[in-house]
């Protein structure tokens, strides 16, 4: 080979997973795999270069999308797949594929800090809120009094100058 690398067979597959980019979540259907990489269709695909991560159950692959098209993308995983994990064959399949156990990238949760952080910005968010509503409602209410205290002069004031 001339440098590059052999394009391994395509299996394909119809499996329900998540892929995260840029810290968000969204659900995409496995089309077909392979011992490097996946293809994958979903409504909110990530970019060309976006580094994923991709979860089906307990399973964790990471890898880089090398292309994207509306609704669907590719992706190369950084450490081969273990194709017999998707009852696919053996793994001899998958040259020395690493079992993805070993591939496993833990999900962060947020810690204390993060959390009253987050629920600080909430509570101001809502704060704010009530405020606006308030001098709002106080601005209607000022606006009607002063109305209804005007009208009865304005129209006496009419009144005089009709006669």
């Amino acid at each position: 080979m001339n440098g590059a690398s052999e394009r391994q067979p395509r299996h394909a597959v119809s499996f329900r997973a998540h892929i995260r980019d840029a810290g968000e979540w969204h659900e995409v259907a496995i089309c077909n795999i392979s011992g490097r990489g996946l293809m994958l269709k979903g409504t909110c695909v990530p970019p060309r270069g976006a580094f994923v991560e991709i979860q089906r159950g307990d399973l964790h692959i990471i890898g880089q999308v090398r292309w994207s098209a509306v609704g669907r993308c590719g992706v190369r995983t950084r450490d081969p797949i273990d194709l017999s994990a998707f009852g696919l064959g053996d793994a001899s399949m998958s040259a020395p594929a690493a079992n993805f156990s070993r591939t496993v990238v833990s999900v962060r949760r947020p810690d204390a800090v993060e959390i009253a952080a987050q629920s600080r910005l909430a509570t101001q968010a809502f704060n704010l809120t009530l405020a606006i509503a308030v001098a709002v409602s106080v601005a209607y209410l000022t606006g009607s009094a002063v109305k209804s205290a005007l009208s009865v002069p304005a129209g006496q004031i009419r009144h005089q100058l009709a006669q």
